[in-house]
């Protein structure tokens, strides 16, 4: 009978592929981290139009590839992490990732300018971690996500926000919701803003309330 996989850690370099645009020397960052099965062009798009022009933008591709093999090409989507819905437990969880792009935004933003964490679905679920991780965070805004409240270390030293859509199909808004309440007694700042979208997409509501607090 074969065993099953065993599994450690090992210290190996890790590739970062990204998109940079807005102003380098700009004395502020903003990191944007796309939903699971997407990439930085696409959230790129989704976003482009409303992002202020005093931020150094940011958006990596996550740290799993995706590729999907048509005809003649081979498109690339990213994943940030694995979750076994069947067995209810992550088979890659939130740490790789996040110590990936805590490496990342040292080498690119060596001076530790501010930074604001803007996290998409997945992208959202990961936010958190990795503003608890890099201490130059100075805001996370997840959009339709949940928070796991129970797997996050206590001090939180950032504002905290969450945008969700009120029927969002892929993500619930309650537990998404209560998600937020939970970690709110630990919140410098902080702000749940339901959107009246019924679909799980970046939609012109959602992008305006974003908005606001960039």
């Amino acid at each position: 009978m074969i065993e099953k996989c065993k599994r450690i850690l090992v210290p190996a370099q890790s590739i970062v592929d990204f998109l940079e645009f807005g102003n380098p020397n700009a004395k502020k960052v903003l990191l944007i981290l796309h939903g699971y099965g997407q990439n930085a062009e696409e959230i790129y798009e989704s976003l482009k139009d409303i992002i202020p022009e005093d931020y150094h933008c940011i958006i990596p591709n996550g740290v799993f590839p995706m590729p999907k093999q048509r005809a003649d090409k081979i498109y690339y989507r990213f994943a940030w992490y694995f979750y076994n819905t069947i067995e209810q437990k992550y088979y890659i969880d939130f740490t790789y990732p996040t110590s990936v792009l805590n490496s990342f935004l040292a080498n690119i933003n060596p001076s530790a300018r501010p930074t604001t964490i803007v996290g998409y679905s997945q992208g959202g679920y990961l936010a958190p971690f990795l503003g608890q991780a890099y201490s130059a965070t100075s805001r996370v805004i997840g959009i339709n996500c949940n928070y796991r409240y129970d797997m996050l270390t206590p001090e939180i030293n950032f504002d905290l926000y969450s945008i969700h859509g009120i029927g969002d199909p892929i993500v619930n808004f309650d537990n998404s919701k209560n998600s937020f309440e939970q970690l709110k007694p630990q919140l410098l700042k902080g702000e749940f803003i339901p959107v009246d979208n019924k679909t799980h997409d970046i939609d012109e509501e959602v992008k305006n309330t974003l908005l606001r607090f960039l």
